[in-house]
């Protein structure tokens, strides 16, 4: 819902999973009159029945965006993508070791240096959740495309464009900070080499071995995913559970090839195996699918999803297969 009051289109069933349901703030960041006379009179801190007042005014507001927010919005595919986005920002700060070494910021992973800290992992790894969610969006959206007739290029482009805007606003961010330490000769000088003695980038390593933009591998990939979703669509439409079926058939035959044949390289294609699995899967919840399941199949894939974890995370259930 904008803040004038109307409201964005999209499919019939469900929002397009990734517009903001209702904004906060629309009003200009106004506060009521209690949170006023807390902030103006340090007795009012003190005081019960302001503070009574002001949460009552802060419930209402909450109850009223509640209301306005449309009924076809998935409620939980946004808990989901806000849960996300903070269990990523707080795991990196959570497992991180940052450290200046030859005037260069560089950024090490705590996991396998401190005891216990491998069960982060385990807690902060939330990458098929964001996969998940696109796979709903990612449906919903082209749904809505489709029935305005329009061309799957459109599609393509309007999600890119939603990926790729903030994108070049925090990368444009840092060519200002990158073009400001070389002009104030500050930081030490790393990266390829430019000419002479000059480097690429001042301070910090290339953007795959360091902070800020380390953090950020999976949106490349997860362009790739755009592109192809109208395909994934299409599979998710014709085979349904196969498709799934498939990519969890193939992580498993790369896995016992990769290892058995030791090929280190034939490994990277269960990236695209392990991200595309949860992406398909929202393509089921967009459907409806997931409600109409029994709940003991739920239990079922909590059972075989954290007992394979235990598994082939456990040496001795692994060591015997070498």
């Amino acid at each position: 819902l904008a803040c004038d009051g109307t409201s964005q289109p999209g499919p019939a069933t469900r929002d397009e999973g990734d517009q903001s349901g209702v904004r906060v703030g629309c009003e200009g960041g106004t506060v009521g009159p209690g949170h006023a006379a807390m902030m103006t009179e340090p007795s009012g801190l003190l005081d019960p029945m302001i503070a009574r007042a002001y949460h009552g005014r802060v419930s209402s507001r909450l109850d009223e965006l509640a209301r306005a927010t449309p009924a076809t919005r998935d409620r939980y595919v946004d808990f989901l993508r806000a849960a996300s986005i903070v269990a990523v920002v707080f795991g990196h700060w959570f497992i991180s070791i940052n450290h200046l070494e030859r005037d260069i910021y560089s950024t090490t992973s705590a996991v396998g240096l401190t005891s216990g800290m491998w069960l982060g992992t385990w807690l902060f790894q939330v990458m098929p959740v964001f996969f998940f969610v696109g796979g709903f969006s990612n449906l919903v959206t082209y749904d809505s495309f489709e029935r305005r007739g329009e061309p799957t290029s459109a599609f393509v482009q309007n999600r890119l464009e939603r990926l790729l805007r903030p994108s070049l606003v925090f990368l444009g961010f840092w060519l200002v900070v990158q073009v400001a330490l070389h002009l104030l000769d500050i930081g030490g000088p790393a990266g390829p080499r430019l000419f002479g003695q000059t480097r690429l980038l001042r301070g910090m390593y290339p953007p795959a071995a360091t902070l800020p933009f380390g953090p950020l591998w999976f949106l490349g990939f997860y362009l790739v995913v755009v592109c192809v979703a109208p395909v994934t669509i299409r599979l998710h439409r014709r085979f349904r559970w196969w498709v799934p079926a498939f990519m969890a058939a193939g992580a498993i035959v790369v896995d016992v090839v990769g290892f058995g044949a030791d090929l280190h390289w034939l490994r990277y294609l269960n990236v695209a195996f392990g991200l595309l699995l949860p992406h398909q899967l929202g393509h089921f919840y967009a459907y409806g699918t997931f409600g109409r399941l029994p709940r003991r199949v739920f239990w079922a894939m909590v059972l075989v999803g954290l007992g394979g974890l235990v598994v082939m995370t456990t040496p001795w259930a692994f060591e015997p297969f070498g």
